[in-house]
């Protein structure tokens, strides 16, 4: 999730939240035609990073006041404290339209909501292509079990909720967005991207923590808005803006994946954990997180590449997909300034080496389509499966 206790770089004043309130108006935008794209930011922020929507919808209002959204329509999503959810327009001049507000009935992390507020963004901002930004705390491959998270985090009466990844796989169904770009962490693991594959044609993700002030908006829109995004650029622009920092402040992991590569990508690595025995003995596989941080979370995320490769070297196939697959990764020297970040393929994954790993249960990992269509022919001739 969104570091909270490191290094906070930037929270603008509370008065900027007043002032665009003040700003906002309640009319439809003056558009009537296809736009050349709509980029959706879908934030679950009624929650302990409230603050940091606000300072990033100021990025963003920056970016459009710069002239950086062109003919394009950038829509946000939000439910700030002491409010009702609303889903609002920030203009070119950058104040903000009221378009809808929703009622509490369901929570943002509900695939009801998500899917509610897609449609409403479709048919208020037609566009001739889509992005869409995920906002909040994020955990990659974990699913409802024992410990309840994947996306979200959203604070309801004292409750946290959150979304698993197979139920943002349901919502966002075939092919609404040409992108998706996950302004969260620990989403770069090969099981969202394979889960999502048919979501969109690239997600841009980090396969790590991120800080909490997250995607430099005022950098990053001037690449996404247009009808052909610059995904390169962004992914970059996004790295570059952390990688400038020094000490631990300059922590960051950035991925471009290209989803039509996934299923290669499966087959390589199914035939990897297939036909192979375990890790060597001893063998340390590049982690994704601190060990203070596993300790606290006990979620583990480690390289792909780096444990595919442990089991079968120089396996070609596997080398060719992954670097289809991921055409763009970045990775600065450490994370956190803490773990060395020697290896980074541009994706995560948990490693599970026995049938009855507990983490299976523990993260329900066997609702995921990788699980079925990859890790679990690790075991297909094993008694327990």
């Amino acid at each position: 999730m969104k570091s909270l206790t490191r290094y906070i770089n930037k929270i603008l004043p509370a008065i900027m939240w007043v002032a665009i309130a003040t700003l906002t108006s309640c009319h439809e935008p003056p558009y009537e035609e296809l736009t050349p794209r709509t980029v959706l930011v879908y934030m679950v922020s009624h929650n302990n990073l409230n603050s940091y929507s606000i300072s990033d919808i100021g990025e963003m209002q920056q970016a459009a006041m710069s002239g950086h959204l062109g003919p394009s329509r950038l829509i946000v999503y939000r439910h700030p404290y002491g409010a009702d959810p609303s889903l609002y327009e920030i203009l070119p001049d950058g104040t903000t339209s009221l378009l809808k507000t929703y009622d509490e009935s369901r929570p943002s992390i509900s695939s009801l909501r998500l899917e509610e507020v897609i449609a409403d963004t479709k048919a208020i901002a037609p566009a001739e292509n889509y992005g869409l930004i995920f906002w909040g705390h994020g955990t990659g491959y974990v699913q409802n079990g024992i410990t309840p998270l994947s996306y979200g985090g959203e604070t309801i009466n004292g409750s946290t909720y959150w979304m698993n990844v197979t139920d943002m796989a349901d919502a966002l169904g075939t092919g609404q967005f040409d992108w998706i770009y996950f302004d969260c962490c620990f989403m770069g693991g090969v099981e969202v991207a394979y889960e999502l594959r048919h979501a969109a044609d690239y997600i841009i993700a980090s396969a790590t923590e991120l800080p909490a002030e997250g995607m430099p908006y005022q950098l990053t829109l001037r690449h996404l808005m247009p009808a052909n995004s610059d995904l390169q650029a962004a992914t970059q622009s996004t790295f570059d803006y952390f990688n400038g920092y020094t000490g631990a402040k300059r922590t960051c992991t950035m991925s471009l994946i290209r989803t039509d590569a996934l299923d290669d990508l499966a087959s390589a690595v199914r035939h990897v954990v297939t036909n192979t025995a375990g890790l060597p003995e001893g063998y340390s596989v590049q982690p994704f997180q601190t060990p203070d941080d596993h300790l606290r979370y006990g979620w583990s995320y480690y390289d792909l590449s780096h444990y595919a490769s442990a089991l079968l070297p120089e396996y070609d196939v596997l080398t060719q997909a992954i670097d289809r697959a991921v055409p763009l990764r970045f990775a600065t020297p450490k994370l956190w300034n803490i773990t060395p970040l020697t290896n980074h393929c541009g994706l995560s994954t948990l490693i599970i080496e026995k049938a009855d790993d507990p983490d299976l249960d523990k993260y329900n990992y066997r609702q995921l389509a990788w699980w079925n269509d990859v890790v679990s022919y690790r075991f297909k001739n094993a008694d327990s499966l």
